[in-house]
This record gives structure tokens, C-alpha cells and sequence, in this order.
């Protein structure tokens, strides 16, 4: 007998702050909730010669972020050859196979990829505002969302803990911040008095806080923090005199927030938990509009000044160091565990690797186009390098060293009494293996795989994996991982997978094994993640008519007590 693959029965009363548990993921711009291009893997050492190369992309006239998850990324092809046109394409990272591009939408779709996660990947059409949730099995739609904001290229989602989305909303009729359900796309709250400043609203979060601007050229604008339960205003810095053009802010490790303003200054702040405090300002000589910044692995600020790289003192605000100057007025920084400074300079169209201490240049490469293909480490240390054209190269480290924690189970929404497995995903070649299970009946293992592990009471558990080699050890714990559902009101009911059949199928729909008084019902969507039947059963078998909807591939998805416990295709011949 086949469990249900529950998404959740139950609500959850109290709400687990977000934390970082990205580890060897480059899920979002900047790799982490908290936009500051930190990462725990050492990227490559040299880049003569490739892990893989394809050279068989769909055509992209730049190239595009690239996200990743495990062992698969993905990435925006787009096309500016006659009609703008983008797809995602998502592939295996370990040796660039094509496993899926997102299916066709409209003629005029511009689909820009923002994040990929354990539960799905996120993109943006750009010409219609629509935001959607893609399978990273196989690119098909779960949901879509209607009234987003998103500059594709400079712009993510923030995750709760829970893994629930935050997306910026158009603007129109007040609406600029939203929470989604991350299984079906419906509002967990929206927030309506934050101004937007386009094209970017970047965004960044530090435990239970998000930090973004709001403002116009013809109002002050200022640093909000936004509680991340509720979406409610929390409070706002004074004015920040600058541009309208925003870069968004970056949080240290320890929680201080970074916000350059353009044509202003460097800001550095603590949030008190009522108020910000200013810590200090930095003036720039002269920083481009086109720049992003960066952190160091102390927590320092990097920025590109007057075609320099410079360190900030987080302490004080001044000058530490800086590189020589050369010709760098847009692209991206990052800072890999081996203490690299990885660059993307879109005016010099190069990639390099500089030295922590800023005086050397470790390695280039030209890659035409590499507009908004920022660097980023992903499992193994691999860096992927895209630009214009049809080609995408990826490198990775060759050095041994200290592993970087990562796992993913079998389930993670289950009922109480069933079994789980995990998985080991780590990088560098662990040898030794300790997990924590806090509330499950095996509560530790030193096994790579843990398999059978059961929890025998509901609620929202956090799973821990320590791993080691003889070069060093990695800790990594992910909050609200677990998610056990309560089968009070189904006691005496034996859970099945439910069938719908025929599949394909004509004019009636079947289904039977459905929880019978459990005010069950479907719903069927289209192509774009719109729902467009839907029919209650409260029976252990239903009917649904469809012979109203036209030949074609269509999603759909069954609730029982107000949540989604099973998704899937169905197909109308």
C-alpha cells in the first residue's frame, strides 16, 4: 500500500525563524537569503581545462544567472534575434546533459529563471508579470501568479523557513510584497505600503527579518525591515539621499546590514529589533550604476570603486585595500571558501579569480556576453561559465578539501508513523557521517544513508548533518525540514495513493481511494498554472466531466481539508 505524499494536514501555530542552509547551492542571486555572495565551496583553480562544455544551448544573446540545486542547475536562454523570447533550460551539473526546457506558454513569453530549490524552480515571464513554479523533475507547471514585479536578471526570491517564496508585487493597486504558498501558489500575506523602485526591488533576509528600500526620485527614500511571518512594516531608517536605482542591501553572518545607495554613500547598519542603528557611512569616489556588491569571508564589504576593488573595514567604514584599477563598470562579486574573489566583469567581458588580499589576478577568461552571468559555486566546487551564443563550460576544483554538508530525503511532508530516508549530497568526499533526528524515533546516525527514520508525533523538525574528512568537518542544519502531518479525523482510514484515471483520457475523469468525508476535491490547470475546472467529493470514488476542455497536456492537483496532497499530469486526447 502506496502513503499519500502529503503536502501538510495540519496548520503549524508557531512560525520558525528562516535560516541559511544553502551550504553548496547557489539557489538565488547571490546564493543565500542574505544577497552577500558568501560560499562554503572552494572553486576552481585553474580554467584550461573544462569539466564539460555543450555546445548545443538553445541561442542566448547574454548569458543569464545560473542556479543551482544538487546536481542540477538552471538557466535563462535569451534570445533578442527578431521577437524577445526566453526558456529555461535545466541540466545536469555534472555534465551538462539537457534534462528539460520549460514547455511553451506563449509566442511572446519572456521567462526568466529566479531560484531553483529542493521544492521547485521560479521564473518570471517579463512581458506578462506572471510569476510561476516549475517541477525540477520535468519543468511542468505547478502554479502561477498573477501581478508580479521582476527585473528577471537582478532579481530573486527570499524563502521563509518553511520554504514559501517572496516575490515582489507589480505596484498596482498597492500590492508590492508577496508570500506565496509554496505548493500552490495562493497568498500567505501581502504587504501593500511598500513603494517599489523599478527596474529593481531587490530584497534580503536575516532570520525572522526582510530588508529591502522603498522609495521614488520624488519622495525620501529610506530602509524598511518587514516581518517575515506576518509581512507587516516593522520600521524605517531616516532618508538616504541618492538615485532612484537600487542595488538592494546585503547582510553579514552576524546580521549587520549593507545598503549602498547610488550617488550616495555606503551605509552600514544594526538592526536593534525596534530600530536600525547607524554604524557608519563610506563615501565612494566614483561606483557605476551597473556594480553589484559583495562580502568578504570576515565580513567586510566589497565594492568596485572608482575600477578598483576595495575592502571596507566593517568595523569603522574605511579603506582597507585595494586592487589596481582597470576597467570594470559592471558585474558581479562573490567569495569562495579558498578566500578567491570571483569576478564577472561585464565591460571587459572576463571572468577572473583575484587573490583575498586584492593584489592578484589568479586566473581569466573571456567569455563574450557575460552580462548578467554572475559567478557562482555549486556542488563540487563547479563554476559554470555562460555568455552569447550556444555554449555553456563548466569548471570545477581539482584540489582536495575539507567537505561542505548537504543532504535531501525521500519525503518531507509525512504522517505520523511513516518512514523517511536521507540522503548524503555533500561535496569533497566526506568520510565520516552524524545526523541528528530531534522527535524521531532514531534520533542520531552515523550511517552516509540513513533509511526507516519515523516520527511518531506532528509538527516541524529540523534535521542536522556533521560530515568530515582528514582535512576538516562541515555542520549543516535545515530548520523546518520535517514537516509531519496529524492524521486526527483518518484514523481508521488506510491511506493509498490515489488513481485518476482514465489518463489519458476523453470526456469522463475518474478517482477512487480518496479519503471518503474529507471534503476532497481537484482541481484542473492549464498550461500557465490556471485553474480551470474544479469539482468537490466528499466520496471515496468521484466523476469529473471534462468534456468541455480541449485536446491537450493539463496539470492537476487533489486537496483534502484545505490542502494540496497529490499533483500530476493529466492528458486530453
Amino acid at each position: 500500500m502506496k502513503a499519500i505524499n502529503l503536502t501538510i494536514l495540519f496548520c503549524i501555530s508557531s512560525f520558525i525563524i528562516a535560516t541559511t542552509s544553502n551550504a553548496q547551492n547557489w539557489n538565488a542571486l547571490y546564493g543565500n537569503n542574505e544577497r552577500n555572495g558568501i560560499s562554503k565551496l572552494s572553486g576552481p583553480e585553474q580554467v584550461t581545462t573544462p569539466l564539460w562544455t555543450v555546445n548545443d544551448a538553445a541561442y542566448t544573446s547574454f548569458g543569464m544567472n545560473i542556479y543551482s540545486q544538487g546536481e542540477i542547475f538552471v538557466t535563462s536562454r535569451y534570445n533578442m534575434n527578431g521577437d524577445v523570447s526566453s526558456v529555461i533550460e535545466c541540466r545536469s551539473l555534472m555534465d551538462g546533459e539537457l534534462l528539460w526546457t520549460s514547455p511553451y506558454i506563449t509566442d511572446s513569453t519572456i521567462l526568466h529563471v529566479t531560484a531553483i530549490n529542493e521544492d521547485a524552480v521560479y521564473g518570471h515571464d517579463y512581458k506578462t508579470g506572471v510569476y510561476y513554479s516549475f517541477n525540477a523533475d520535468d519543468g511542468s507547471i505547478v502554479w502561477s501568479h498573477e501581478g508580479s514585479y521582476c527585473f528577471g536578471p537582478m532579481d530573486s526570491p527570499l524563502f521563509t523557513c518553511e520554504g514559501n517564496p517572496i516575490i515582489n508585487g507589480a505596484g498596482t493597486d498597492g500590492n508590492t510584497l508577496y508570500c506565496l504558498d509554496k505548493n500552490t501558489g495562493e497568498e500567505v500575506w501581502k504587504n501593500t505600503d511598500i513603494v517599489p523602485i523599478h527596474p529593481n526591488k531587490l530584497k534580503a533576509a536575516y532570520k525572522d527579518r526582510i530588508y529591502m528600500v522603498t522609495g521614488t526620485i520624488y519622495t525620501t527614500i529610506n530602509l524598511v525591515a518587514i516581518d517575515m511571518e506576518t509581512g507587516e512594516s516593522l520600521y524605517y531608517t531616516d532618508d538616504l539621499p541618492g538615485s532612484a536605482f537600487e542595488l538592494g542591501p546585503m547582510i553579514a553572518p552576524d546580521g549587520t546590514i549593507y545598503i549602498y545607495r547610488h550617488d550616495g554613500y555606503l551605509y552600514s547598519f544594526t538592526d536593534t529589533g525596534s530600530d536600525f542603528e547607524l554604524n557608519w557611512t563610506y563615501t565612494p569616489e566614483s561606483v557605476s550604476l551597473y556594480t553589484c556588491h559583495s562580502l568578504d569571508l570576515d565580513g567586510n564589504p566589497l565594492i568596485v570603486d572608482n575600477g578598483k576593488i576595495t575592502r571596507i573595514n566593517k568595523e569603522d567604514g574605511t579603506q582597507m585595500n585595494s586592487s589596481e584599477a582597470f576597467n570594470f563598470d559592471g558585474g558581479r562579486l562573490i567569495c569562495g571558501a579558498n578566500s578567491v574573489i570571483y569576478i564577472n566583469n561585464t565591460t571587459e567581458s572576463m571572468y577572473y579569480a583575484m587573490s583575498y588580499d586584492l593584489q592578484n589576478i589568479l586566473w581569466s577568461k573571456p567569455i563574450s556576453g557575460n552580462y548578467y552571468s554572475g559567478p557562482g559555486l555549486c556542488k563540487e566546487g563547479i563554476m559554470i561559465f555562460s555568455g552569447q551564443g550556444t555554449t555553456i563550460t563548466a569548471y570545477k576544483s581539482s584540489d582536495e578539501h575539507a567537505p561542505v554538508a548537504d543532504f535531501e530525503t525521500s519525503e518531507r511532508h509525512i504522517l505520523v508513523g511513516e518512514s523517511i530516508d536521507f540522503f548524503d549530497l555533500s561535496s569533497f568526499n566526506p568520510t565520516t557521517w552524524y545526523w541528528e533526528f530531534p522527535g524521531a524515533n532514531t534520533t542520531s546516525s552515523n550511517e552516509q544513508n540513513p533509511e526507516n527514520i519515523v516520527y511518531d508525533e506532528a509538527g516541524v523538525y529540523e534535521v542536522t548533518l556533521e560530515v568530515s574528512n582528514n582535512l576538516g568537518d562541515d555542520v549543516l542544519s535545515k530548520n523546518c525540514y520535517i514537516v509531519v502531518g496529524d492524521v486526527s479525523g483518518f484514523e481508521d482510514y488506510e491511506f493509498e495513493e490515489i488513481s485518476l484515471y482514465p489518463n489519458p483520457g476523453t470526456d469522463v475523469l475518474n478517482l477512487k481511494n480518496l479519503p471518503g468525508n474529507s471534503h476532497a476535491k481537484i482541481e484542473i490547470l492549464n498550461i500557465n498554472g490556471q485553474i480551470i475546472l474544479e469539482q468537490n467529493i466528499d466520496s471515496e470514488f468521484g466523476t469529473v466531466n471534462v468534456n468541455g476542455l480541449s485536446k491537450g497536456i493539463y496539470s492537476y492537483r487533489i486537496i483534502v481539508s484545505n490542502k494540496a496532497i497529490q499533483f500530476g499530469k493529466w492528458i486530453k486526447m
